[in-house]
């Protein structure tokens, strides 16, 4: 059986309470509450409420205006 200890961070989240079984309410970096099982925290299955999601699909997204300068690094 897998044990957590209250404020174990997995990724983004951080556990807060044992809710029924082996559900835990977890709060989010960016402050919301997420209810998961313990064993989706430790095998990775979730690390987040769904905003590292969220933040990896905004920072994939295609410019079709042809615009391609604000996807060059600084460096070139």
């Amino acid at each position: 059986m897998i044990e957590l200890k209250v404020g174990q961070r997995f990724g983004r989240l951080v556990t807060h309470t044992k809710s029924v079984k082996s559900f835990w309410l977890c709060y989010c970096d960016c402050g919301k509450l997420k209810e998961t099982t313990a064993s989706a925290l430790w095998s990775g299955g979730i690390r987040s409420c769904g905003c590292l999601k969220r933040d990896v699909s905004s920072d994939r997204m295609i410019d079709y205006s042809g615009d391609a300068s604000k996807f060059r690094s600084k460096d070139e």
